[in-house]
């Protein structure tokens, strides 16, 4: 299944480098989002897994190519250190200042959520704070983008393998992390937060 992804999703990528070489994406952190309010903040614990719904034509391509059912074009793990929350992702460097594994705000990366929508989940099978403490590790490591989306290759990620290696680091078997359907799945997820339209 891996390797079905890898070979599709390589000329995907190729395409959207070669589109995004001559236009960038407008600022998106400027446009008007919903505050996540101090409650909402208050559910988050360290580890948690925040999915978005991209805004632009690259993560409507990406939803669209997957066939993907949730929407999601995007993952980052939360991590909540002294009441101040921020993400860690790995991301290109067509969409950051920084390419790969990197941190970014939670208001940064909700600010690029087409209407603010995202879900926040909760592994029921793994440590939060182990997963927190291995995507930390592996933003200290520099870690590059993957642009081959080879799901064996630890030595880069893209956005849907860093939770997978984290996860297999930790001892599951996550095969099935090559999409964002499963961490809708209620037997592995619980969801904290939901900020989709169709609810």
């Amino acid at each position: 299944m891996v390797d079905k992804y890898k070979i599709k999703i390589v000329f995907l990528s190729w395409l959207f480098s070669f589109m995004l070489t001559s236009c960038r994406l407008p600022d998106k952190k400027s446009e008007l989002l919903p505050v996540l309010s101090s409650t909402d903040l208050s559910v988050i614990e360290n580890g948690d897994f925040i999915l978005r719904k991209g805004q632009g034509i690259v993560s409507s391509l990406i939803i669209d190519y997957l066939n993907d059912s949730t929407g999601f074009s995007h993952i980052g793990v939360l991590i909540k250190e002294n009441d101040f929350i921020y993400v860690i992702h790995s991301i290109g460097i067509e969409f950051s200042n920084k390419e790969g594994v990197q941190q970014c705000t939670l208001g940064d990366f909700v600010s690029e959520a087409k209407c603010g929508e995202i879900i926040i989940v909760r592994n029921k099978k793994s440590s939060n704070a182990e997963i927190a403490d291995v995507a930390k590790e592996y933003l200290a490591k520099n870690i590059p983008f993957d642009r081959s989306f080879d799901f064996n290759d630890t030595t880069a990620f893209s956005c849907l393998e860093l939770p997978y290696h984290i996860l297999e680091r930790l001892g599951g078997n996550y095969k099935e992390l090559v999409n964002f359907r499963a961490f809708t799945d209620s037997s592995l997820y619980e969801v904290i937060l939901d900020r989709r339209s169709m609810n």
